[in-house]
């Protein structure tokens, strides 16, 4: 840029920011926090009147085009129409939600209480002939061996069925989420529930004559609907907490700001729960072989992992 008078070039340095925050602010993956957006309003204000003293002292052309640039720029960023419904869903979706998820201590410990206990007790389970019936009761052991005693066939699959599951499987979600907005220790409680139950059935039917129509049938599904109950889990204990760690807020604000940051990862862990409905009503019960349905659950971790995985990589959104 051609020689600055004097006056304006302490100014430089509030120009230099003015163009790092319209960076950030046009970026995919990163967005102003509302300190910068203060920010970002003070300096175009003064940005504006230094190109009104610029052109009243008929400075160079390269000054002038490149506060008129800057001007510009900090004006688009500021009065931009705002993004269209879709596309703030699918930033919040993809980008946000993730990066929320693999941030949060509550969500992270809820994964770790489930599948701990979940992994501890199919071992004991394997190990010990009569762990799963301390735990569960032999009645409950009963009842799901003759469930899965029978083969399937391409009659089972029904859309009947998916809307069952959708509904039982978003109770899940609400109840793991709701118990824990209760000072945690409830969601704590049901999270633990779960894990013990549904680890104990898994590793004793490992060892039954049923084992492999067991596994047949919940391996498509699994990844969804495990990694949904321990999201909602992780949500409602966020909640929770909010009311015990309040830091500078009151409850109620702290339970609102918690809020707005769980309310979406809560639902993308509906959508796992209805996505795991869906193949749990037309996949598991469906005579495809044991291969597609092996396939299916690892397209859905693969899936899983990518989609945590950006998490990582988008940097936080602190506004």
């Amino acid at each position: 840029m051609a020689q600055v008078p004097d006056f304006l070039k302490q100014r430089q340095a509030d120009w230099a920011e003015l163009e790092h925050i319209c960076r950030i602010a046009v970026r995919v993956n990163n967005r102003p926090t509302a300190e910068m957006v203060c920010r970002l309003s003070e300096l175009y204000r003064a940005a504006c009147a230094d190109l009104a003293l610029a052109e009243a002292q008929q400075l160079s052309p390269e000054v002038l085009d490149y506060l008129h640039r800057l001007v510009g720029q900090a004006h688009n960023v500021l009065y931009r129409h705002p993004q269209s419904l879709p596309r703030q869903w699918l930033r919040t979706l993809f980008i946000d939600v993730p990066t929320t998820a693999v941030r949060d201590k509550m969500i992270w410990l809820s994964f770790a209480v489930f599948w701990g206990l979940f992994l501890l007790t199919g071992f004991f389970s394997r190990q010990s002939e009569g762990f799963a019936g301390a735990v569960v009761g032999r009645e409950t052991l009963d009842g799901i061996e003759q469930m899965y005693s029978g083969s399937f066939s391409e009659e089972y699959p029904t859309i009947m069925a998916v809307g069952f599951y959708i509904v039982h499987n978003v109770g899940i979600a609400l109840q793991c989420f709701a118990s824990g907005a209760l000072f945690v220790l409830p969601g704590l409680f049901v999270l633990v529930f779960n894990a013990i139950f549904l680890g104990t059935i898994f590793g004793h039917m490992s060892q039954t004559a049923q084992a492999d129509t067991f596994f047949e049938f919940v391996t498509g599904h699994g990844p969804f609907e495990l990694t949904g109950i321990c999201l909602a889990a992780g949500c409602g204990m966020r909640l929770g907490f909010s009311l015990l760690e309040t830091g500078d807020l009151t409850r109620l604000a702290s339970f609102r700001r918690a809020a707005r940051q769980v309310a979406p990862v809560l639902l993308m862990a509906c959508i796992f729960f209805v996505l795991a409905a869906v193949i749990e009503g037309l996949i598991s019960p469906s005579g495809a072989s044991l291969e597609t349905k092996q396939w299916v659950a690892t397209v859905s971790t693969v899936a899983l992992l990518a989609y945590f995985s950006t998490g990582l990589l988008a940097k936080p959104n602190h506004g």
